[in-house]
């Protein structure tokens, strides 16, 4: 009983943490198992026995992950998401496999198998929107689309583009982009490809394995793109967010494929 007690202290600690890093306050301990908690004005009350059963069990807290994740949505539901004047600052594009994407989500095409969809931004936390934004609002989902090409374009203006050199010679542009979910996602942006080639010409690559990586390099030759290619897939293989180990080719004619790494057991080349 004592170890238990200790690990709902304990529990209870690293519950108010995270509620605070998510820009929550905990306004009241209802019950062991129910919260109510309070942002920007908004409270409402949330159960927390699936991540305090889980951290008493095995101290993990995927769970709690989980929970901070709903409350931010709910939050967004209730407040921000109420209408399209409310929300249109903060809507975003993301990009995804199209093996990922989720029955109701609000997408487009992009390249090969990947595809764009529409999402809510709040502080680092991205959250696909789904059709019933589109019924709710009434705006058509290309306006939407556009609205969030309009906001992550300014982001990118306001980005340091970081000229570099990468495999000893090759020029390239690094993005210290925030949130880093959507860093591959950036390259959507309908300014992307001028920014980019007044530092790269006007044909260049880019690897985008996850959502939260991507490399901009001058256009080369096959067999020094197949130099990237190890750490491309390590990168992809590791990533939660996995994207594409697709090389994209930016050019004046517009997007493409230029080829893709191959994953184990896969023989695809260039």
């Amino acid at each position: 009983m004592l170890v238990t007690k200790v690990k709902n202290i304990i529990f209870n600690s690293i519950l108010r943490t995270a509620l605070r890093k998510n820009g929550f306050l905990l306004k009241r301990m209802i019950s062991e198992n129910e919260i109510e908690v309070l942002k920007e004005g908004i409270s409402f009350c949330a159960d927390v026995s699936a991540a305090r059963d889980e951290y008493l069990k095995s101290r993990t807290l995927l769970q709690l992950d989980a929970l901070m994740a709903k409350l931010g949505l709910e939050f967004a539901i209730k407040y921000k998401l109420t209408s399209f004047q409310t929300a249109q600052g903060a809507l975003r594009h993301l990009l995804v496999r199209e093996e990922d994407l989720e029955e109701g989500w609000i997408w487009g095409n992009f390249v090969g198998g990947i595809k764009k969809i529409l999402a809510f931004a709040d502080g680092e936390n991205i959250y696909p929107l789904d059709v019933s934004h589109l019924k709710k609002w009434g705006v058509p989902k290309d306006v939407l689309f556009a609205v969030a090409d309009k906001n992550m374009s300014e982001m990118l203006k306001k980005t340091s583009l970081h000229s570099c050199v990468v495999a000893g010679k090759v020029k390239a542009v690094d993005f210290s982009i925030q949130p880093l979910k959507l860093k591959a996602s950036f390259m959507l942006c309908s300014n992307f490809q001028k920014l980019v080639s007044e530092k790269l010409g006007a044909r260049f690559l880019v690897f985008a394995p996850s959502q939260e990586y991507m490399l901009a390099v001058e256009e080369i030759k096959n067999n020094i793109v197949e130099s990237f290619g190890t750490a491309i897939v390590e990168q992809y293989l590791k990533s939660g967010n996995k994207l594409s180990t697709e090389v994209f080719l930016f050019s004046p004619s517009g997007i493409s494929a230029a080829g893709r790494f191959k994953l184990p057991e896969q023989m695809e080349v260039f």
